[in-house]
């Protein structure tokens, strides 16, 4: 780091010190200014800047800055005094907390919660607190819930459930029983607002999770009814879903007894028949159906329930509490099919009519319809009806837009239509404002499954799937059900392509940035592991198209796909994986890896890559084809084939997948002409690009690498591995140059024994070690530049013996059978081999270099002998084809 720099980061830590100082974090201010002191430690100013920082505390214990607070106020000193509480020695703790809670009212200032939740929130608080309860119970609750908020709260209900903050747990028991009964008052107590009862929720829910077989005794029907009552729809989320999860551990604890009082509850409330206590009864059995559907369904299916709801529901108002937690009751029975059956007979009706009114009801209407097994002429009215308005609504997918989070999950639904999928796609407006949007929580759930049902690509079907299929039709007097045009693989290819196109890079990266967030508000989303898996699967099939697989790498896209390939679970990591191998193997890597971010990627990049190169008869047996067939591990190789034109990756991969399990599997199958074998051909290419990679694989004290040489060198003489070139480069050239430079003659004398086919792979080769002969930029060895112009001079006898055995045969000669190199037929020509192989043009260039002595000089006499030699054969070549060679000049064009 230069001194400009170091003195401007030195100023910065300084001036973050004095920022943490001033807003009470004291150990952040410390840190930073010993972070510059350390960069300089003679440093005079900083220093003093630590100086100061000890003295402003000093006689400032926690006790004091909390009378401070509370004298005089302020959010800086709140700060302080709050962070100073959190870390109060005992005896400290117990004169604060005594302060706080029995000295007299600081209700008005702003940071007193902060202060007491911290106060109680530490070892001897608790301690302290757990003293207090078993006292003085209804007294330090009620000081603990005016001063201390939501949380004190939380710090008294995690004393309850910690037993090594009570002498006996006899008194824990009790104070659990005490404080259990005091949360429920809160909730029934006039004037208690919705945040409070959310906090009084929230502590009952965390008391009966972990304790409710202990507080059994003190559920009693009329305990029940109070949670039961806040499921009311009208009521928020938090404290809806905090009451579900308490109710639903009761019903665990109190099984059989706490089932009959849920039911007898639903049965009272509807019969007492006012709207307050029917909204209440329906929201109540749709909070329970996804969870005790066997319950729930018992109900719902009851003889006349269904018309009853309806009936009662459409007597509510628009858009009325009543008619939303039937509606939701509907929405929620759909998960049990007979229940679905029943909504489809009775209900299709007033559902319609729901569906084109008030916006609240109409998007509860459209996603119930949605989720109904429906004749296929009435889902396509439907679609055509509902689709638009949905689409309007759906837009708009922030927490407080109910009519929009039920718009986007009944399009969710409704998107495994061919026709849906094809409409959303096609309306670029819809899906940039969808797209610029920031759902969470269920909003992202349900706009990740459209996502995924609008890229979804069908299986190829195997012959023996496909006869299974026809077998079932067959079996239900049916024929087979034709694809859908719009289902169709290249459909899919344009659904892709016009999400990509309207950034659905940009909208995933967003989703991603919000989860590393610091804020832990509830509008802040967290990725579970199913948000993580449709991720994948959106972006596996996004990389489907060759196409589009160059935008996605130079988007976020990829860096997701990278972060994600660490997944734990196997399925969602292996997902990722292929679709990073997909983007690798189709774009240039220096392309992808240019910002140092990327950089920084390449090993777990690399690291990604291996989980999808093992042999295909190293995976366990019946496993998706897609992520474990040939196309997987054809697809990672070629993807750590192209990797390895990047710097010191080669290096990096020590041993991989050249390591035992790859070395014995290929060896044996080497001979098969498979995409795998060949794919494993170009990885050892352009691994013969580097030093490292050449020494590794032809190591001459490993017997198996001798091998492998011996079966590759036969596989890159022929037809089908010759022309390793496009996206390899010269990847099979660097491969014939580790062998030229360490199997010599066994590598020469392969090559030669080949037949016809391979002299167009000899020629080839030719012309690339002409390349190497001929490039000054090259640091070859000496050793290394006689092997390679010995191989020219002993093609070029090849190639002479070639054009005189065909002269001989145009001129009526029958000696045509002295070569075993080349034999000519009616369709051959030699002359026409070598110039499609374009070796004139590598004449030019060898004579060029000979002629001005461009290459490295050297006083070996049998070097200098050789390179005499060469440049006669070159020449003798060169007027063979082209006549006498004119003034030499070097021509740059590409093999």
């Amino acid at each position: 780091m230069s001194e400009d720099a170091k003195a401007k980061h030195i100023e910065t830590l300084i001036k973050r010190s004095a920022d943490l100082s001033i807003s009470g974090d004291l150990q952040g201010a410390a840190s930073a200014l010993r972070e510059a002191l350390h960069i300089d430690p003679a440093n005079p100013r900083i220093k003093e800047q630590l100086i100061k920082l000890r003295d402003s505390n000093v006689g400032k214990d926690a006790l004091g800055l909390v009378e401070e607070y509370l004298s005089s106020g302020g959010t800086n000193t709140g700060k302080k005094a709050a962070a100073a509480a959190s870390r109060a020695p005992k005896d400290d703790a117990d004169k604060i907390l005594t302060r706080l809670l029995d000295g007299g009212s600081a209700n008005d200032r702003d940071y007193m919660p902060k202060i007491v939740g911290a106060a109680v929130h530490s070892q001897p608080g608790q301690t302290w607190i757990a003293k207090r309860l078993a006292d003085r119970p209804t007294e330090t609750f009620c000081k603990l819930w005016e001063r201390g908020g939501n949380d004190a709260i939380r710090a008294l209900v995690a004393s309850l459930l910690k037993p090594g903050n009570w002498t006996e747990e006899t008194q824990r028991s009790q104070a659990e029983s005490d404080v259990f009964k005091l949360l429920i008052a809160k909730l029934i107590e006039a004037g208690v607002d919705a945040a409070q009862k959310e906090i009084a929720m929230g502590g009952l829910a965390r008391l009966i999770a972990v304790d409710a077989p202990k507080l059994a005794d003190c559920i009693e029907r009329d305990t029940f009814d109070v949670l039961f009552s806040a499921l009311d729809v009208s009521n928020s989320t938090t404290l809806r879903s905090q009451a579900t999860l308490a109710i639903v551990k009761v019903l665990e604890a109190r099984e059989d007894e706490g089932k009959k009082m849920l039911k007898d509850l639903v049965v009272s409330r509807i019969a007492r028949q006012t709207d307050n206590d029917l909204t209440i009864a329906f929201s109540a059995a749709a909070a329970v159906f996804p969870i005790l559907p066997e319950l729930a369904s018992e109900m719902f299916l009851a003889p006349g329930f269904v018309q009853d709801l309806v009936r009662l529901a459409e007597a509510g108002k628009h858009g009325s509490s009543l008619r939303r937690s039937g509606l939701e009751l509907l929405s929620n029975a759909c998960v049990v099919k007979e229940c679905r059956a029943l909504i489809a007979k009775d209900c299709v009706g007033w559902l319609r009519h729901l569906s084109r009114g008030d916006q609240q009801d109409a998007s509860l209407a459209a996603l119930v319809l949605s989720k109904l097994e429906l004749p296929e002429s009435d889902t396509k009215k439907d679609v055509d009806d509902l689709l638009p308005k949905m689409k309007k609504m759906a837009v708009d997918t922030s927490n407080s837009n109910e009519p929009g989070q039920n718009a986007l999950e009944a399009m969710a639904y409704r998107s495994m239509l061919p026709k849906v999928k094809e409409e959303l796609a096609s309306d670029r407006a819809f899906l940039k404002n969808l797209f610029g949007s920031s759902p969470a929580g269920q909003n992202l759930y349900a706009m990740l499954t459209l996502l995924k049902n609008l890229t979804f690509y069908k299986s190829i079907l195997s012959p023996e799937e496909q006869k299974l299929n026809q077998l079932r039709a067959y079996a239900n007097q049916s024929k087979p059900q034709a694809e859908d045009p719009l289902d169709s693989n290249s459909s899919v290819d344009i659904r892709c392509k016009a999400l990509l196109d309207a950034d659905i890079a940009s909208f995933i990266f967003r989703v991603f940035k919000s989860r590393s967030g610091s804020s832990h508000s509830s509008s802040v989303s967290t990725l579970t592991p199913g948000h993580l898996s449709l991720i994948a699967e959106i972006t596996l099939s996004l990389s489907r198209n060759p196409k589009t697989r160059g935008t996605m790498a130079q988007s976020p896209l990829f860096d997701i796909i990278l972060m994600n390939t660490t997944n734990d679970d196997p399925v969602v990591k292996r997902r990722n994986c292929l679709s990073l191998a997909r983007l690798i193997e189709a774009t240039d890597p220096s392309l992808i890896f240019r910002s140092q971010h990327r950089v920084n990627g390449i090993q777990s990049t690399l690291e990604a890559l291996k989980v999808l190169v093992r042999p295909l008869d190293q995976f366990p047996e019946n496993l998706d084809q897609q992520y474990y067939g040939t196309k997987a591990v054809v697809c990672g190789l070629h993807a750590m084939t192209n990797m390895l034109l990047i710097g010191d990756v080669p290096e990096r991969l020590s041993g991989t997948p050249l390591d035992s399990l790859w070395m014995g599997t290929f060896i044996s199958r080497i001979r098969n002409d498979t995409d795998e074998n060949a794919a494993f051909v170009e990885y050892l290419c352009n691994l013969c690009h580097s030093e490292s990679g050449c020494q590794r694989l032809l190591c001459e004290s490993d017997q198996r690498a001798k091998t492998l040489i011996g079966v590759l060198i036969d596989k890159l003489a022929t037809k089908q591995y010759a022309l390793s070139y496009g996206r390899l480069g010269l990847a099979a050239g660097g491969c014939l140059h580790a062998m030229l430079v360490v199997a010599r003659d066994r590598a020469l004398h392969l090559f030669l024994e080949q037949g016809e086919d391979s002299i167009k792979a000899m020629l080839r080769k030719l012309s690339v070690t002409i390349t190497w002969i001929i490039n000054p930029t090259e640091s070859y060895s000496l050793e290394r530049q006689k092997v390679a112009e010995g191989t020219c001079i002993r093609l070029f006898a090849i190639i002479d013996e070639c054009l005189e055995i065909e002269k001989a045969a145009d001129a009526g000669d029958g000696c045509m059978e002295g070569s075993p190199f080349f034999q000519p037929n009616a369709n051959t020509s030699a002359r026409r081999m070598f110039l499609e192989c374009g070796i004139h043009i590598y004449l030019d260039n060898l004579i060029a270099a000979l002629y001005h002595a461009d290459l490295p000089t050297t006083d070996d006499t049998d070097a200098k002998e050789k390179r005499a030699n060469l440049l006669g054969l070159a020449r003798i070549c060169h007027e063979k084809f082209q006549g006498p060679a004119v003034e030499p000049r070097i021509k740059n064009e590409p093999l």
